[in-house]
């Protein structure tokens, strides 16, 4: 079913079954919260000191899971957590990079599987 019209409302849903011989039951009605829309970057910066890199990345998502980032230009390491929760609408994270380029592509995720994206930062320790 598509829900995108009900896109940040909660709808209240229940089945009526119906067999062959007419006989029928229905599910008692449970509520849903529907989420079709993406995380919204609002502002997005970085700092680079030494080795370090620290990130700030504004979001508005009220079913916020996580921040992830890939170095394409690491490709032994895979895909890892930059933050798991907001603060007051931020992640905030400094990480430690090895001394070369960087290439990072950034996925915002949202508990309804939303994803928002934010390609190709470069910078070089």
């Amino acid at each position: 079913i598509n829900l995108s019209v009900f896109d940040g409302q909660q709808i209240t849903y229940y089945f009526n079954l119906t067999d062959i011989a007419g006989n029928h039951d229905i599910m008692k009605s449970s509520t849903l919260d529907v989420d079709m829309s993406p995380p919204v970057v609002n502002n997005f910066s970085y700092d680079i000191y030494r080795r370090r890199v620290s990130f700030v990345i504004n979001v508005t998502d009220k079913n916020f899971d996580k921040v992830t980032f890939m170095d394409k230009n690491d490709p032994r390491v895979g895909s890892r957590d930059l933050c798991t929760q907001l603060r007051n609408g931020l992640c905030k994270k400094t990480i430690s990079f090895n001394p070369g380029n960087h290439n990072l592509d950034f996925k915002l995720i949202d508990d309804a599987g939303n994803v928002a994206f934010i390609k190709n930062v470069t910078f070089v320790i």
